[in-house]
């Protein structure tokens, strides 16, 4: 009996032993999924936001009625997130390297950037904060 016994004690061991392996792996792995899951919702709003600007542009003339419309758009997506102290996504409409609204032969592009701060290390040695971008182009 005391070899069963022992056997069985020595498995559980193995099991633990190699749990306490894994585990690292698994943490990083869900981190990870979960930074790049960020990282989409916010290229999605990105370039939701740059449609609408776009679409805006189209039927209005006057770039900030369009900044406005892109505003409450990303706002929108982004309630608690966006621009604030401790949030994750920045955006600022007033930098042109952040927002652009461009015409030329009869087709507006409008042309969105965010800045995705990352919290996983993995991720984060890519790039931190990670650029989104979304481009639309419609015409006039």
């Amino acid at each position: 009996m005391s070899r069963r016994d022992d056997s069985r004690r020595s498995q559980r061991g193995v099991a633990l032993v190699e749990f306490a392996i894994v585990l690292p792996f698994l943490i990083v792995l869900l981190f990870s999924v979960w930074e790049l899951g960020r990282i989409f919702d916010a290229w999605l709003v990105v370039t939701n936001a740059a449609r609408e600007g776009a679409r805006y542009a189209v039927a209005e003339q006057d770039n900030s009625v369009v900044k406005d419309k892109v505003n409450e758009y990303i706002v929108s997506g982004y309630a608690f997130r966006l621009n604030r102290p401790g949030g994750d996504v920045h955006i600022d409409l007033n930098d042109p390297a952040y927002f652009v609204i461009q015409r030329s032969g009869g087709a507006v592009t409008v042309t969105l950037r965010a800045r995705v701060d990352i919290y996983s290390p993995v991720v984060a040695a890519l790039a931190n904060p990670y650029t989104v971008t979304g481009r639309a182009v419609m015409r006039e």
